[in-house]
């Protein structure tokens, strides 16, 4: 290859690199323009990145460039080159460069550009390169006649110097050309194309210190207009477009990536696959890419093909996030911009008050649904307090609190949200720093609100598939009037979260969940709350709450207890007895006991301590009034664990009060446990998860009828947790209860989340 050719290729991939930095300020049918020296000063911080993944790609970009021979400077980017003993003419006259050292200097203010307006649009890259040249060295000339063989007459030696610039543009773009060979396969044909065209040329080449000084000037003049000339250098453009054609088949199969997606199984499933054709546009996608494209960058240097695909899958639940939303008022804030107390809407980050006397200062930002995204995919930052520490302590208002993704629809207020701190933990692995979320409608505005203490569900093992629900169900309990404390704990195993919360035990987990109810009793009153705090979970969270409840009992008030494992020893009896009905709980169980199912010891601490009914049966007057609802198609958790509770709260130690059969009378029973006003609603053809409701077509909890009866059921809840404990007692007989569903008119996306992508953000699927 020449060494023209050699220069071309090093400033195409230049170009192709420069699309790492100018993506993050792209904006959708937008041209970006960066200079070199923005370039470099970004280039040249790269060791004071406060973001480790950007600070590692920045200096794997710089890497690749010294490799390439390219050099940052402050003021430009530089090319050196050394030529030794090169023969320029051969013959019995012949010319040899016996050394020359050449510099390319990319002037400081040439701009490079960079264009997107979608996914399925070609990623344009473009550049009008304007560049000193110097070049200084020495050569050889030998003159010599053809006498049956050369014969050299004389030679000599002397000085050559080329002086001069160039311009010239290049364009490298790429375009992935997705299609769907079938609903469940993703094919891209990534096709990357060169063009460029030669501007202008002025080099001017000085000889020294020859007798034939004025020939070989004209000859090495000759000889630099001919290297480069428009045809070479169009010449130089073809051979590069051969070579990077030749590797993206070399690098891919045939030029093709496939991606399987999972089976899919309904018509909503192919109608998410049909918004992803080319006439389809994701804003809020591109914006999620954009913001983590060094993450991506890092994982394409890596290798990394399971990062991808789950940054690849989150751009588009991000996008599907966006259809799941109702649109929610919140409460103003105050500012005394204008001098005196006054009531605004914050619609920019800043400085704001809480009361209207100005009194409770508080800060804000904005969060859009692309930051929602950032936070909720991305395992290293949720519920890791260590992540974006700017953001703590600051109030605002996320976008998963305004999902309308529950059996009862959102109305009232969206809440304000704030991450705090609670805990700080050494591992293996680090320091494991714990968040705590905190949600109000009027952060700072007023006191004495009740409290109460979300644990988010994901088997004791997962943060994602939980933490949507909590944000959810916290916009409900804040329209009740009460001030939320969602606490994240370390998980077990390293499926999810942070490393430095992961391989926690049980024992561990537990431990999280006492520090955060200590840290909310001791802080409440600052957010405004008072008063014993009401406990309440999901799934595993329901465990962590009636934990609490069982455990603390004289500090809690009440308990509010979804689908909630609460009898270990009871369910290890029921896999053992029927092990292949439920491989999923079983691979749960064996997690956090981490024995295999034949060898569970049932005398250890973790069975015999988690046996909350056997302890509440003894003395049932001792524990808070509980909520507890479940339905009775969990093929996850079986609702028998929810009646052995109520059972319990009875004084039933023999566990027979309640008949175990599902019902076939009606949509749900709802049934009183004791005199405390505690009750258990049994939905009939509720699943696990049951409180997940997309549409009345698409709820866990079963046929409308049966989501209508969960909606009447969660009212009953929100009654039950805002009410002393005789109000609103169950009774024993059976009912459902009319609907108030929305009449959805756009895709139900999160079902088809759920189906696909059991582990990320939009995930409830039947796990504990």
């Amino acid at each position: 290859m020449s060494n023209s050719s050699i220069r071309l290729q090093i400033v195409v991939r230049f170009l192709v690199l420069l699309t790492v930095l100018l993506w993050p300020f792209s904006a959708s049918a937008e041209t970006i323009k960066v200079t070199v020296g923005e370039l470099n000063a970004a280039l040249l911080s790269a060791d004071n990145a406060a973001d480790s993944v950007r600070s590692l790609v920045y200096e794997r970009i710089r890497r690749q460039l010294a490799e390439s021979g390219i050099g940052v400077r402050p003021d430009s980017l530089l090319f050196q080159e050394r030529y030794s003993n090169e023969l320029v003419e051969g013959g019995c006259n012949n010319t040899v460069i016996q050394h020359l050292d050449l510099n390319i200097t990319v002037k400081n203010d040439t701009e490079f550009s960079f264009a997107l307006s979608s996914l399925h649009d070609p990623i344009s890259v473009g550049a009008r390169l304007e560049a000193d040249i110097n070049a200084e060295g020495r050569a050889k000339q030998t003159f010599g006649i053809r006498l049956g063989s050369c014969q050299q007459i004389a030679s000599d030696s002397f000085e050559v110097n080329a002086d001069g610039d160039m311009a010239l543009s290049l364009i490298a773009t790429l375009t992935l050309n997705p299609t769907w060979p079938s609903p469940s396969t993703l094919s891209l044909r990534p096709k990357l194309e060169i063009s460029g065209e030669l501007l202008s040329k002025n080099i001017r080449v000085d000889v020294d210190d020859s007798v034939f000084r004025k020939l070989l000037e004209s000859f090495l003049q000759d000889e630099v207009d001919e290297k480069f000339s428009v045809s070479a250098f169009k010449q130089q453009i073809a051979s590069l477009q051969q070579q990077l054609d030749q590797q993206i088949v070399g690098n891919f199969n045939n030029g093709e990536l496939t991606l399987e997606l999972p089976a899919a199984e309904d018509a909503q499933v192919l109608a998410l696959y049909r918004l992803l054709q080319p006439d389809a546009r994701f804003p809020h996608s591109l914006t999620y890419l954009q913001d983590n494209w060094y993450q991506i960058l890092a994982a394409i240097v890596a290798d990394d093909q399971q990062t991808l695909s789950m940054i690849l899958e989150g751009s588009v639940a991000c996008e599907a996030g966006n259809l799941l939303q109702t649109n929610l008022p919140a409460h103003s804030l105050y500012s005394m911009a204008s001098g005196t107390c006054e009531i605004v809407e914050p619609v920019e980050s800043g400085q704001y008050f809480g009361d209207r006397d100005c009194q409770t200062e508080l800060r804000y930002q904005q969060t859009n649904l692309a930051d929602f995204c950032n936070v909720a995919l991305n395992e290293n930052r949720l519920g890791n307090a260590a992540s974006f520490p700017n953001s703590l302590n600051t109030w605002t208002r996320s976008p998963g609190t305004t999902f309308d993704i529950s059996a009862l629809p959102l109305s009232g207020s969206q809440p304000y949200s704030l991450r705090v701190p609670y805990k700080s933990v050494d591992s293996d692995s680090g320091q494991c720093q714990l968040e705590m979320r905190i949600y109000d409608q009027t952060p700072g505005s007023s006191i004495d609100k009740p409290v109460l203490i979300a644990w988010h569900g994901g088997s004791w093992q997962n943060r994602g598939s939980g933490f949507l629900g909590v944000e959810t169900m916290a916009t409900h309990f804040t329209n009740a009037g009460f001030v939320v404390f969602a606490p994240f704990y370390r998980l077990i195993g390293n499926k999810d979260g942070n490393p430095e919360c992961h391989n926690a035990d049980f024992d561990q987990v537990l431990a999280d969940t006492n520090d955060a109810f200590d840290w909310v009793v001791s802080n409440a009153t600052a957010y405004g709350g008072s008063g014993k705090p009401i406990v309440f979970g999901q799934s595993a969270g329901g465990h962590l709450a009636a934990s609490m409840a069982v455990n603390r009992w004289a500090e809690v008030k009440k308990a509010i207890l979804f689908y909630a494992p609460l009898d270990f020893q009871d369910f290890a009896e029921q896999l053992i007895a029927n092990p292949s009905a439920n491989p999923a709980g079983q691979r749960i169980l064996e997690s956090i006991s981490g024995s295999s199912l034949e060898n569970i010891d049932f005398a250890s601490p973790l069975i015999q301590s988690n046996r909350f009914p056997a302890i509440v049966s003894q003395t049932p007057e001792l524990y808070p009034p509980m909520f507890i609802l479940h339905g009775e198609m969990d093929s996850l958790l079986p609702y028998r664990q929810s009646v052995l509770m109520c059972d319990a709260l009875l004084g039933d130690s023999d566990n027979s009060l309640i008949p175990l059969g599902v019902s076939l009378s009606g949509y749900k029973r709802e049934i009183s446990c004791g005199n405390n006003g505690s009750q258990l609603h049994l939905i009939a053809e509720g699943e696990h998860t049951l409180d997940l409701c997309i549409a009345p077509q698409l709820c866990l909890a079963g046929s409308e009828q049966s989501a209508a009866a969960t909606e009447e059921s969660m009212q009953k809840m929100l009654r039950f947790a805002s009410a002393g404990p005789s109000l609103d007692q169950a009774g024993g007989g059976s009912g459902g209860g009319s609907s108030t569903w929305i009449a959805w008119l756009v895709l139900p996306v999160l079902w088809i989340r759920v189906s696909l992508y059991p582990r990320r953000l939009l995930s409830f699927s039947c796990r504990l």
